[in-house]
């Protein structure tokens, strides 16, 4: 039987669930939710706290209108709860627990990029649901990508707990992940190895964050190999940090640099979401089967409309052992109804402005650090990397400084820091200074690498200098 595809000729992985009317959509949506509020009742000492008894009991009986009165659930609460129950000698899930504990199966953490890890539990039949909800949605993008049975994917996260991207980290949930082509999991600490898997199994597919993609490709060349001649990747998957959807800078980069496509992907453990584009790459592609996403107004948590800013609230309809409410993903985002031309419906994330949490004050001016990044990275002489530092001077007036990593040829040094100054107050409206370094001095990871470095915060300061004692700028 044909397999039906989009308007590129690339197949749909499951076409029925793929091209749902906004109707069926919201009929799959409501039926999932009431089963989730009537579970989340049952069970969840964490929302019984949170709404009172009143409120707690009516959950079963909410209108989708009325579940979205209900109070947005943040990171903050969860990890709050959780060192509360560890400190009353309980498992730090206790209270979102909403299943015997011999019914948990695997425990996934988070990657404590913003704060302390949170740690989410999964039951066996959640695993299922997890492996196949994460498959299927997966599955879905890559075959929009245009990926084939004859691909060789080189997952670059190592098989540990901490989960990266959400629902990016697929591996580790349900063990044996459901997929059409060849799957080789990444070895933590082991670059040089994975340049060499690259070059003898042929890889053709890679997975990882925009840094890692970027500091393989300089390994790759100090091993005296051309990414883009010499290997065969084809497709290149991004997750973990700001993607394309964030700073196109970095698909214009990836591309160049790989001579492959660059694919976005978005996701989030607590919510166990994910979005991807399709072969148009034209937003962020969402299974609104699966999950329920709210774009709010940030200062009045309204409903924002088709292309406003808003920041992204998902309810994960398919949760088991501890399902989360309202998830407030501290995401700004714009997101569009209007139709792909690949042919699949539902909304689509068009922009992915930053983490709210990443809004910095400088100066009396606030910012989110992509808005300095997405115009900086474009720059020619700027090999990709870039970093803004805060710090207060002598007098305890703050300094704004933007670094960035120079192509390899250092008399371009004074040029570009005159170009990237201009770019930043065009961007922001603030004078930085700015610091040229050398390709690689910025530092790089298997994981995240956050875009800013706050030295007022005086945790931060001992670790950066330790990591720049032997940087030396142009």
């Amino acid at each position: 039987m044909h397999k039906p595809v989009d308007s590129l000729g690339r197949p749909f992985w499951n076409v029925t669930s793929e091209t749902l009317s906004t109707e069926r959509i919201q009929t799959i949506q409501e039926r999932r939710l009431g089963r989730l509020l009537r579970h989340v009742a049952r069970n969840s000492r964490f929302y019984r706290n949170k709404f009172g008894k009143n409120d707690f009991d009516a959950l079963p009986l909410l209108t989708r209108t009325q579940f979205a009165q209900l109070p947005l659930t943040t990171k903050d609460e969860v990890r709050s709860d959780q060192a509360a129950a560890l400190a009353d000698g309980r498992l730090p899930y206790a209270n979102l627990l909403c299943v015997p504990l011999d019914e948990i199966r695997v425990e996934r953490t988070t990657s404590g990029t913003t704060g302390v890890p949170v740690i989410i539990p999964l039951t066996e039949a959640e695993m299922d649901d997890s492996s196949l909800v994460l498959g299927e949605i997966a599955l879905r993008g890559f075959s929009a990508a245009g990926v084939t049975p004859a691909d060789i994917m080189l997952y670059c996260w190592g098989m540990g707990g901490m989960t990266v991207g959400g629902a990016g980290n697929f591996l580790p949930l349900g063990g044996q992940p459901r997929t059409f082509f060849a799957l080789v999991p990444g070895h933590t600490g082991k670059s040089r190895l994975h340049v060499e898997t690259v070059r003898d199994i042929g890889i053709s597919l890679l997975f990882a964050t925009p840094s890692y993609i970027r500091y393989l490709a300089e390994l790759a060349r100090s091993m005296g190999y051309d990414p883009h001649k010499d290997f065969p990747v084809r497709k290149v998957f991004v997750s973990g940090e700001a993607g394309p959807t964030t700073i196109p800078a970095i698909r214009e980069e990836v591309e160049a640099t790989w001579g492959a496509d660059c694919y976005d992907v978005w996701g989030q453990l607590e919510s166990r979401t994910r979005a991807f584009e399709c072969g148009v790459r034209n937003g962020l592609h969402i299974a609104e089967d699966i999950h329920l996403y709210e774009v709010l107004k940030p200062d009045t948590l309204e409903p924002a409309g088709p292309g406003e800013t808003g920041v992204l609230v998902v309810t994960y309809l398919l949760a088991d052992a501890a399902p989360i409410l309202r998830y407030d993903t501290r995401d700004l985002v714009q997101v569009t109804d209007e139709p792909c031309a690949c042919g699949r419906t539902g909304r689509r994330i068009m922009s992915i402005l930053g983490r709210a949490d990443d809004m910095v004050r400088v100066r009396g001016r606030q910012f989110l650090p992509a808005e300095v990044l997405r115009f900086v990275l474009r720059l020619p002489g700027v090999n990709g990397a870039a970093r803004i530092l805060l710090d207060r001077d002598s007098l305890g007036k703050d300094r704004f400084v933007v670094q960035v990593e120079a192509v390899p040829t250092a008399q371009q040094s004074e040029g570009l820091e005159e170009c990237v100054r201009r770019e930043v107050i065009e961007s922001v409206g603030l004078d930085p200074e700015v610091e040229v370094f050398a390709e690689g001095a910025l530092g790089r990871s298997m994981l995240k690498t956050p875009p800013v470095l706050d030295l007022r915060d005086p945790t931060q300061r001992e670790r950066y200098q330790a990591a720049m004692a032997n940087v030396k700028a142009f």
